[in-house]
């Protein structure tokens, strides 16, 4: 079942797909044709999973990635973050993202503001081979 949120001052939405154990989110921003996925949050488990290419998603003016302000501060399905990039993965408490997350100047409101955790403190959190949790 696809449910989409109410949309945000400047028209943009989440779009959440569910499916048993997991639901997958995206955000459908007003100014593009196509929705940005997001990730996916797996209810058992408690975490949000969510891929990155490091060339393509690392801010590299500090080395840090960038995480929806609004899915994380409103967390309520999902206590961790399960980011997997080309380097490994790494289950983040929303917590160490909600306190060590700073804005950079970009969009500063609505769905589309974001909080960036420098890659130094997301790499506190690298899960050895045996304890990795990806399931896709």
């Amino acid at each position: 079942m696809t449910k989409t949120s109410p949309p945000d001052k400047q028209g943009n939405y989440f779009i959440v797909e569910e499916t048993p154990g997991y639901s997958s989110i995206a955000l459908k921003l007003a100014t593009e044709s196509h929705a940005r996925t997001i990730g996916k949050i797996f209810h058992k488990e408690r975490y949000l999973q969510i891929k990155r290419i490091r060339s393509r998603h690392l801010f590299q003016k500090n080395l840090s990635y960038g995480f929806n302000e609004h899915l994380i501060k409103n967390a309520t399905k999902f206590d961790n973050v399960l980011l997997i990039d080309d380097n490994g993965e790494r289950l983040v408490p929303v917590s160490v993202i909600v306190s060590d997350g700073s804005y950079l100047h970009f969009k500063q409101e609505g769905f589309e503001k974001q909080l960036f955790v420098k890659l130094k403190k997301l790499d506190e959190y690298l899960l050895k081979n045996e304890n990795k949790l990806s399931l896709f």
